[in-house]
């Protein structure tokens, strides 16, 4: 208490704050009650009378629905971190379905692991709008990692949109692009990344993705023509972009 006095003191004579104390929860425990607060995630005991911990939600990479009631959390990579150091990258949590049954079995309520995966996917600012997208490719077959994906591109990163996963990556992870004809006529496209996107305690370093040869398609491009000419061009000054473009899917 007499640390606590003093600390009090402190921080309101120098700070100019007021100072509040909490009891932290140190007996651990599997269950906790999860508030998402304006800018943070906090995790309190059953009782809500102890804190166990908080993660601010600048830490979060991307919140993935893992399967019915199961979430996993993913969090960005420390910066200035040696390559053998132990860190924080994935949590999952388990969010019990409501015990009383909806009152139209016919139109059953959002669940509350998917109103949670969506509230706080708001807050983190981990999703874009559908009018940031400037391109989109569907039902793309990727051989790593295995699955379907819809693909969108926004002026800094692109989205892989899974059943299951969901992936950001930013442009600047790419490092190089390869193209391989296989021997089924297909186009393999694959796409370094450093650093790797992660799923579970998987890393990939690689996307591979699988085209038709003959494939052609049609893209509409979400951007002004100012973009166009300005932001979207080659090292020699080209415009890469054009509003309406058509060709082979890869």
């Amino acid at each position: 208490m007499e640390h606590e006095s003093s600390l009090k003191k402190w921080a309101e004579k120098s700070l100019g704050v007021p100072f509040k104390s909490s009891r932290a929860c140190i007996e651990g425990g599997n269950w906790c009650d999860l508030t998402l607060k304006s800018s943070e995630m906090l995790a309190r005991s059953e009782d809500r009378k102890s804190m166990m911990f908080s993660i601010d939600y600048r830490q979060f990479a991307q919140s993935i629905i893992q399967g019915k009631n199961e979430l996993a959390f993913e969090f960005k990579a420390p910066s200035r971190v040696k390559p053998t150091a132990e860190t924080l990258v994935e949590m999952r949590v388990h969010i019990p379905d409501d015990t009383e049954p909806p009152e139209n079995p016919d139109e059953p309520p959002e669940a509350p692991y998917e109103l949670f995966n969506r509230i706080l996917t708001k807050k983190a600012k981990l999703g874009r709008s559908a009018g940031e997208i400037i391109a989109s490719f569907k039902d793309v077959t990727l051989k790593v990692p295995r699955g379907k994906y819809d693909l969108d591109f926004f002026e800094d990163v692109f989205r892989l949109h899974g059943k299951t996963y969901n992936y950001k990556i930013k442009f600047t992870q790419i490092k190089r692009l390869f193209l391989f004809t296989l021997p089924t006529n297909a186009i393999a496209f694959l796409v370094a990344l450093q650093p790797p996107i992660r799923q579970g305690q998987t890393t990939y370093s690689y996307l591979i993705m699988n085209f038709p040869d003959q494939e052609i398609v049609e893209a509409r491009i979400n951007a002004t023509e100012e973009d166009m000419k300005s932001k979207y061009i080659s090292k020699n000054g080209q415009q890469l972009l054009k509003a309406e473009m058509e060709g082979k899917t890869y």
